[in-house]
């Protein structure tokens, strides 16, 4: 569809940055007359960038097969207290795992065990969902433990809370073991590779036994509690000691360190008969993403076909239609997607890029508008430079991914705090789908055409 609205007299239509064109008649021409061709592709091979960490295993209708298991490295502290307090004094250490209430897909109330192993070997700096699982040794476990994800017979107090957690007891042997080394040599402390590499390699997390359940914990770390003896004086002079109790959480699982998910992902045969029927389908983590190729020659053709003209580029917008996919489980469509060229999504993820907004995008997932939403006006000025247009300028991967912000105080009166987007990592976080119908898809581009001048 192409639509031409006519402003008279004196109007102008604001166009680049810096740019205005002027006219007696100045036209605005929509176009949304393309089509989007594509298909669904397999991508179970995910690089680690995330901090979540899945674990579990079920059998989901509509959705699939998945099981995860995890390796994660942990950051120290590089300010451990150390006054007064000597190894023997640490009482107990505790490995804590939090998700979000909601954190979870499957029954909250099948009970499922968890097993963690201390690493002895170092990871590879760079890890895949689909690499082998790291070999441990039972010698090496550290804890146990069966969990649920439900709040329903405690107390008012831990049901109020926004996060669920899991507490494994830990030997306190090793925690002497690590406060022994920060005495030793502080400074090993401040790198975390030569952490991992000299003083502790990190956890393996296994699933024991159990499945109807697949959690994504958060937030992990390692608390210690200890004591002091200290004294006081009384207003007589006489001095008596008393014990006093703390805690500190001394290493934590960040962006900086490693963590991998290993998925084990079967696609049920819903999904896969969607995509034999048409349909396209996106499904995360380590599932399917979307290849598909934009009418770059249609675009500007439909832009120069008014030669002779002055015209400026106002907007291309592209929708991306998605639908929930109906299940019991209420598995959503991934919050996020991002949308790369595909020969440059390696290395997006790889450098840990951000969005360019030129040849890179990404989108939220909105109902409302049904679907994500690309707003790429630069790309379209891309197009516009380039001499010659080759498949490797219009084929984008369409991919879930997680994205992550971080507030920034501004110091107006009037904005006070804003976010701004810090990390875009692959999606390896609980299950994930949609149903994408390219059929639906929506191109439109915008421009203003006059045959006055551009100020």
């Amino acid at each position: 569809m192409v639509m031409a609205v006519v402003l008279l007299s004196g109007c102008s239509q604001s166009s680049e940055i810096g740019m205005s064109l002027t006219d007696e008649t100045i036209t605005i021409e929509i176009d949304s007359a393309f089509s989007v061709n594509g298909r669904t592709i397999e991508n179970k091979h995910v690089q680690s960038r995330t901090v979540s960490q899945l674990i579990g295993e079920i059998d989901a209708p509509v959705f699939g097969s998945i099981r995860s298991d995890f390796v994660a490295q942990f950051l120290p502290s590089t300010d451990i207290d150390t006054t007064g307090v000597t190894a023997a004094d640490i009482d107990s250490v505790k490995l804590f795992l939090q998700m979000e209430r909601t954190g979870f897909v499957g029954d909250s109330l099948v009970p499922m065990g968890i097993e963690v192993y201390r690493l002895r070997t170092p990871l590879a700096d760079v890890m895949y969902t689909d690499d082998e699982h790291p070999a441990y040794d039972r010698a090496d476990l550290m804890s146990s433990a069966t969990y649920i994800a439900s709040t329903m017979n405690e107390p008012d107090s831990v049901k109020a809370m926004t996060r669920l957690y899991v507490e494994l007891p830990l030997n306190v042997e090793f925690a002497r073991e690590l406060w022994n080394a920060y005495k030793a040599d502080p400074s090993v402390y401040g790198d975390p590779a030569r952490f991992a590499r000299e003083v502790f390699g990190g956890v393996y997390v296994k699933s024991s036994y159990g499945a109807g359940r697949v959690s994504e914990f958060s937030v992990s770390s390692i608390r210690y509690f200890y004591h002091k003896t200290e004294t006081t004086t009384s207003s007589t002079g006489e001095d008596s000691t008393y014990i006093e109790r703390y805690y500190g959480d001394y290493f934590a699982v960040t962006p900086e360190v490693m963590v991998n998910n290993f998925v084990d992902y079967e696609p049920a045969k819903d999904l896969r008969d969607m995509i034999s029927q048409g349909d396209q389908v996106l499904a995360a983590p380590a599932g399917y993403e979307m290849e598909i190729e934009l009418p770059a020659q249609e675009l500007l053709t439909a832009y120069r076909r008014h030669s002779g003209k002055l015209q400026v580029l106002n907007a291309l917008d592209v929708l991306i239609p998605a639908d929930s996919i109906p299940n019991k489980y209420g598995i959503a469509p991934p919050p996020y997607v991002l949308m790369v060229l595909k020969h440059k999504k390696d290395d997006f993820f790889a450098n840990n890029r951000l969005t360019d907004n030129k040849l890179s995008f990404y989108a939220q997932y909105s109902a409302a508008s049904g679907g994500y939403v690309f707003s790429m006006r630069n790309y379209m000025s891309y197009l516009l430079d380039l001499d010659e247009v080759s498949a490797e300028d219009y084929t984008f991967v369409i991919t879930p991914v997680e994205v992550e912000v971080e507030a920034s105080s501004s110091n107006s009166y009037y904005y006070g705090t804003s976010y701004v987007v810090s990390r875009i990592v692959p999606y390896v976080a609980k299950p994930a789908m949609a149903r994408i119908s390219l059929s639906k898809a929506k191109i439109k581009l915008s421009y203003s055409t006059g045959d006055g001048k551009i100020l």
